[in-house]
């Protein structure tokens, strides 16, 4: 009888072991699940994203055929123009040294994405193929939300540039624009494309109007490109050299209606005001600076915390549209009901 219990105890035990084994396995089997599902959803939603940008995802028998077509293309024009073979070959030796020497800055800010470092010599060298080394150059330095993002912009930037401009793209990688991103765009006379990011700390902010660097923040793909499109008629019309002076555009402004207190953990810690927008629209991005006029008279002009709407922070608001506007984090208080709030945009005009 006792051998019976102790046997009969001994397979309560085992069946309690398994019990837990599988009630563990089918657990880590769930998370296995809910990852995978939420990694599909992710992917899904993004090239959702991509493909309402206006870029078409291609398969690898599609981008090999592109390539092998890409390859007999140079061929034939290789044979075409034999006689000229050694002169191109010298002028893009000299490309590829000069896109050298900005891989090297690029690779210096960038070593946290190694895989920008080499950006710069294959949009040169690309680009020697077709245009004559005297025509002009426009430089940028790209940053985007993430790495498809950066990439699908550059790709589009060279499409555009296409037998127009020399195009180099220094830097191309993720993340908010930083110190360093301000240093190289400095150092190579760069625009700074900052795509589907917010606005900048306000210290690179100061660091970029210091440095005198161009921003080109969207987060719509084609208001991008119209703006890079812009810079290679600039530079084809032989206006993309130098520093120039700010030019300044007046997107939108609005009427103070109402000021209310900005509170945070139930305390007042500044004023928002309650604004409807007369004229074009408020925007919340790099090279934008608000004003607020009184009688005609400045009574502040600096940044623009965030823009609200209905409890929620906006990008923009549109005409006849009502919001809250933060200046400089609640600090700015001296809204009077009357005041005009202008959303003025500031940009390096080239001479």
């Amino acid at each position: 009888k006792m051998a019976a219990a102790r046997s009969a105890r001994a397979e309560d035990f085992r069946q309690g072991q398994l019990a837990r084994m599988r009630a563990e396995h089918s657990r880590r089997q769930q998370q296995l699940r809910q990852q995978d599902y939420e990694r599909k959803r992710q992917l899904r939603q993004r090239i959702r994203e991509l493909q309402l940008g206006g870029f078409k995802r291609h398969t690898n028998s599609e981008r090999m055929a592109m390539r092998q077509q890409s390859m007999q293309l140079d061929e034939e024009q290789a044979k075409q123009q034999a006689p000229g073979a050694q002169q191109a070959a010298s002028d893009a030796a000299d490309t590829a040294a000069a896109a050298d020497d900005e891989s090297s800055l690029a690779a210096a800010a960038g070593a946290a994405d190694p895989a920008a470092a080499g950006v710069a010599a294959d949009e040169a060298a690309a680009a020697a193929a077709v245009l004559p080394p005297d025509a002009p150059v426009i430089t940028f330095v790209i940053k985007a939300d993430v790495q498809g993002s950066a990439e699908a912009v550059r790709d589009a930037m060279t499409a555009a540039a296409a037998g127009k401009v020399h195009l180099k793209v220094v830097y191309c990688g993720v993340g908010a624009v930083s110190a360093s991103d301000v240093h190289l765009a400095a150092a190579t006379g760069a625009r700074l494309i900052a795509f589907n990011l917010r606005p900048p700390a306000p210290d690179i902010d100061a660091a970029l109007k210091t440095a005198k660097v161009e921003v080109l923040q969207h987060r719509v793909i084609y208001h991008l490109l119209d703006e890079v499109e812009a810079c290679i008629a600039e530079a084809e019309s032989g206006g993309a050299g130098g520093q120039g002076s700010l030019a300044e555009q007046v997107l939108g402004s609005a009427t103070v209606l109402q000021v209310f207190p900005l509170l945070q953990n139930r305390k007042e810690v500044g004023k928002v005001a309650g604004c409807r927008v007369q004229e074009g629209s408020l925007q919340v991005s790099s090279g934008v600076v608000f004003r607020v006029l009184r009688e005609g008279e400045v009574v502040y002009e600096g940044p623009c915390s965030n823009l609200r709407q209905h409890k929620n922070d906006v990008s923009a608001v549109g005409k006849a549209g009502e919001c809250g506007v933060v200046l400089d984090e609640g600090r700015f208080g001296g809204y009077k009901p009357g005041d005009v709030v202008q959303c003025v945009q500031q940009r390096t005009v080239r001479g």
